[in-house]
């Protein structure tokens, strides 16, 4: 059996007639134990020399259903600054622009690390 780093794959001479040329030969039992740990939801990837290892990922943290909804509802609720603004011919602060960014990427989930909302900004005074 070979792995292949640069297409992170396997092959067995039996089976592929083409073998990257910078394939390295493991053994049956390395080839298991790889497929093993894969199935456990390791990942497997290439070390310093180009052989297969098995390694541990961090999962990205999917936000919390209710921290997704509460920050839709601050998104909703921060309209009013933005139509505010509008309204009065007046440039949107950026510290508004950035604030409801973060929120929409936390509600739309895109945004999964955060594990808190945003410190909202000043609001903007009646012009």
């Amino acid at each position: 059996m070979f792995y292949s780093k640069t297409t992170n794959g396997f092959y067995d001479p039996e089976i592929n007639i083409t073998i990257p040329a910078d394939a390295v030969e493991i053994t049956s039992d390395e080839h298991a134990a790889l497929m093993a740990a894969q199935a456990t939801g390791k990942v497997i990837e290439s070390d310093s020399n180009s052989y297969p290892i098995a390694v541990t990922t961090t999962p990205v943290p999917v936000p919390l259903p209710d921290q997704a909804r509460a920050a839709l509802d601050v998104v909703t609720g921060s309209r009013g600054q933005i139509i505010r603004c509008v309204a009065a011919g007046v440039a949107v602060p950026i510290e508004w622009t950035d604030y409801v960014f973060a929120l929409r990427s936390i509600a739309n989930g895109t945004d999964a690390t955060s594990t808190n909302l945003p410190v909202t900004p000043a609001f903007v005074p009646n012009t």
